[in-house]
Order: structure tokens, then sequence, then C-alpha cells
């Protein structure tokens, strides 16, 4: 009798508990995922660790993947461009760099950290793809007429944006083809001071040193529409689904915060911030915004509001704000004051700050908010901050070997199996 249901019980063990066991093995772990040492980490609500810091490099700008895996850096004075990982170390060194003909003042890379486009000073558009086998060498690059002040790439890496003082804007494909050409370019009429496309590479947005601000869709080099918002315009921002876009001005005469929906040029509303606005941020909905300026306001504005929701008030220029998907957490660099402040959405006094020895040029935050890439005129550091468990995102789900529902499914058959067993052998238990 004991044998026989010893053979019931094994019969259990060999496919049921294995199935358990990979439910708990395949949970994914978010600090193994990222080679990070959390045993220095303190689990202060504003807790943020320094992870590299790598000096030597005036910073243009920075840009980092949606996983904060990887980081591309624009250089200035060494013309280089940089990619950089997250592995903590207190010797930090790049991946790999490129020397260009230029200073190298824009970078965006690809939400998977897999595509990098950078333009220079020298005129070209440069386009890098991490899976090759050399990395640092362009899969493609495009000469314009005059100097490259802006680059934006899709989340998938497949379309490109840029565009800067020979007026017009350009979109690229992907694809590596010699001579490399433009899918189109859209005349603009005057210098590209900003751009920016939707995630899914659809709605892009550039504004002009004449005020000139576009919507385009990557169909046709025709605007969707167009408006002139008066004085030069110093940043545009698009939402992440494409449906809201915003554009700020910057002149003594004209000084306001423009919002849209992109359905047509008719602004949602605008706001006279009495400030130059270099730098706009949105969350993927575009329900949070956030803008820095030239006399050092920071503001959070809800979509809906024509107002801002708070204002904090610093000392000299904020070149570039960041936020996170869902509009929880926001950065801003101070290039005066020489420092980086972090604020939870819901009030106007920072949750931390950090100061510098030289100007901050450059802040991004990842989506989830674990990683801040600072740049500034002689490093760049990578920061991980220490999300607080109720604001935290929640986790993807967890990956089973089996669907949630068959794995109960599987339980149940396996239960009648074993009473078949069971019967059929007369076992009693007594």
């Amino acid at each position: 009798m004991k044998k026989r249901i010893g053979i019931g019980i094994i019969f259990i063990c060999v496919f049921l508990i294995p199935i358990l066991v990979s439910i708990v093995t395949e949970i994914p772990n978010h600090n193994e995922e990222n080679n990070i040492d959390f045993t220095s980490i303190s689990p202060s609500a504003t807790s943020l660790t320094l992870l590299w810091n790598y000096s030597g490099i005036n910073v243009g700008e920075v840009d980092i993947s949606d996983n904060g895996e990887k980081i591309a850096v624009a250089s200035i004075d060494d013309n280089r461009v940089y990619l950089f990982n997250n592995t903590a170390n207190s010797s930090k060194s790049y991946e790999w760099y490129n020397t260009t003909s230029g200073s190298v003042q824009c970078v965006a890379i690809s939400s998977n950290g897999t595509y990098l486009v950078a333009g220079s000073n020298d005129n070209s558009v440069y386009y890098f793809n991490n899976s090759n086998l050399n990395p640092s060498n362009p899969e493609w690059n495009f000469s314009t007429s005059n100097i490259v002040r802006d680059v934006a790439i899709s989340g998938d890496g497949g379309y490109i944006i840029a565009g800067g003082t020979d007026t017009q804007l350009y979109l690229f494909n992907h694809t590596n083809n010699y001579p490399k050409s433009p899918i189109w370019s859209a005349p603009i009429g005057d210098s590209i001071y900003s751009l920016d496309i939707s995630k899914d590479g659809y709605y892009i947005t550039s504004g002009s040193a004449s005020g000139d601000f576009y919507l385009h869709n990557r169909t046709s080099l025709d605007p969707m529409w167009n408006k002139n918002l008066g004085p030069a315009i110093n940043s545009v921002c698009i939402s992440e689904d494409g449906n809201y876009a915003s554009a700020g001005t910057a002149s003594s005469m004209n000084e306001e915060f423009f919002l849209f929906h992109k359905a047509n040029n008719s602004e949602l509303w605008n706001y006279s911030v009495n400030a130059g606005i270099l730098s706009i941020a949105m969350s993927d909905s575009g329900e949070i915004i956030s803008i820095g300026t030239t006399s050092g306001k920071f503001q959070v504005y809800y979509h809906n509001i024509p107002a801002p929701l708070w204002t904090y008030q610093e000392i000299g220029e904020i070149p570039e704000v960041d936020i996170t998907s869902d509009g929880k957490f926001l950065v801003a660099g101070l290039y005066g004051q020489k420092k980086i402040l972090l604020f939870k959405q819901s009030s106007s006094t920072p949750i931390w700050q950090e100061s510098f020895s030289s100007s901050v040029n450059s802040v991004k935050i990842t989506p989830d908010g674990y990683y801040i890439i600072i740049g500034t005129q002689n490093s760049a550091c990578l920061y991980y901050f220490d999300v607080p468990p109720d604001e935290a995102p929640p986790d993807d789900p967890p990956s089973l070997m089996v669907p949630f529902g068959s794995f109960y499914m599987t339980i149940l058959i396996l239960g009648i199996a074993v009473l078949v067993i069971i019967k059929k052998n007369k076992i009693r238990i007594k």
C-alpha cells in the first residue's frame, strides 16, 4: 500500500513542484538586472546613490535608455559621442566613443538603448547601432549644409529627425543605405532650435528662430499645421502618444508657453511666463508638463489648466528639465547655480538636490524614475534613485512557464490523475 501511495506522491512531485519552482524563479529581480551593489543604498525615501562619475568632458547633452542600462553623451570640446552603461564603478570608463570633426551638442538614444543618433557642428548627423560588431563606427551619416542643433529618435530607433542652421527639418529611417538620404526634408524658413518626435515616430514637432511652430507626420513633408508664435521658439515637446504638443518662446517682448492638441493649430491655452522658456518635458500622456526658464523659474502644469500648478524660483538659467512617464517625479538642471533638483509632482519643495563644480548643461530621468543622468561642463554622472515603494511603478507581471489560467488547469488535471491512480489501485487510507 505504501509503495502505491508513494507512486502518487512521486507523480505530484515530478510534475507539480517544477511548475511551482518555475513561477518563483521567473519573477524578475530589478536589482540583479541592473548590476548595482544595492548594499550601499540607504532606505531613505529620498536616497540617491552616485553610481559613477566620468570627468574631463564638457557635456552638450545626455540621454538614457528606458531601463537605464545605456547612456549616450554628447561632448563639446573633444568632438565625441560616448556610450556608457549603468554599472557602478569608481573608475568609470565608456563602452565606446566616436570622434567627429566638430563639437557634438545633441544626442538621443532609442528606448531599448540599441540605437543612437548625434548631431555635430561638422554639419553631420550620425547614426549608431550598438548591436553591430564595431558599434563605434556609424551605421550611416548624413551631411547637411550647416550646424545640426537638435536630433531626436523614435522609441524603436526606426525613425530619426534632425534640424539646425540650414533651416531644413530632416526625417530619416534607420536603414543603412549609401549614400544616405532622408525620407524627406521640409523647409522651415529659419534655423531650427528645437524638435521632438512621438514614441512611435509618427508625429514630429519643430520650432524655429522666427517663432514658427510646426506639426508634421512622417508621411509627408507638408506640415499637418503650423503657427507663428511670435519670437524665437527655444523649446518644443510632444507627448509620447503624439496627442499633445507644446512650445515655449524666449523674448523680452513675448515669453509664453503654448499647449496644442494635434488636431489643429488653435492652442488649447497659453500662459505668460515672463521668462524665456529654455526647456519643456511632458509625461507620456501629456497630462503633466514642466518647464525651465532663463530666469530660474521651474514650473509644473496640468494639461487642462492654463496656469502653473506651482512654481519654484531659483537664480539663473534652467537649460533642461525632465519628467517620469507618469509625471510623479521631475528633475531640473541649473546652469548658474551648478546643481540638480529632484521634485515630486505634488510639491514645489525639492526632495533632493546636489551641487557640482561646474554648470549643469543637461539632465534626464528614466521613465520609471530609477536613474538620473547629469551632464555638466566637466563631467557626466549617473545616480540611482531609490524610489519609495508607494511611488514606484508596478513591476512587470512575472513571466511564467505556463499561463496563469493554464497553471490552475494543470493542477486540476494532476489532481484528477492522482485520484484515478488511487482508485485504480484501490488504495485505502485509514
